[in-house]
């Protein structure tokens, strides 16, 4: 079972380099995106867009490193639970939640559960009572299983898909 949560773990990890890059490399897209979201000013805005990307980075470290994937799972947690709060207090509004590629503004509510989600199996990893040792081979399964999560996000992201998905 030890194996199954180090993949886990590396999956997490993945995406919270992914969530980290994203911010640091659409700086400007992602602090209006903040700013919506939280209902801040939009430099107020790029500094927690920029925190959060720190707070991401650091997480994702402790993910893949032996005797701190715990505390990196509860850092994930952590962000990726008020991140659902932020979405939830802002249902309803048309907000770019910096899940996609390319802004797409969409409903709030249609990004709670996929951070929510998220909240819950870094949870799941923090309280988990085994890691196995580290091993390549978990790092790369957990690379095969975020371009499956990438590949996700962005099929949902197609309009036409969605639609026939809701039917």
């Amino acid at each position: 079972m030890g194996y199954v949560l180090t993949v886990l773990s590396a999956l997490l990890a993945f995406i919270l380099a992914e969530g980290a890059a994203h911010k640091l490399l659409q700086r400007e897209r992602l602090a209006v995106s903040t700013a919506e979201l939280t209902g801040l000013s939009v430099s107020t805005g790029a500094i927690l867009s920029l925190a959060a990307a720190g707070a991401e980075v650091a997480a994702a470290v402790m993910l893949l490193v032996p005797g701190s994937q715990r505390t990196g799972a509860l850092v994930a947690a952590a962000l990726w639970g008020l991140y659902s709060i932020l979405l939830w207090t802002r249902r309803g509004s048309k907000i770019d939640c910096g899940c996609t590629i390319n802004a797409r503004p969409d409903d709030a509510r249609k990004a709670i559960p996929r951070a929510l989600s998220l909240s819950c199996l870094a949870a799941l990893v923090a309280v988990s009572a085994e890691f196995a040792s580290f091993r390549w081979e978990f790092i790369l399964a957990g690379a095969a299983f975020f371009a499956f999560y990438i590949a996700g996000n962005e099929m949902l992201a197609l309009s036409t898909l969605r639609r026939s998905i809701g039917r």
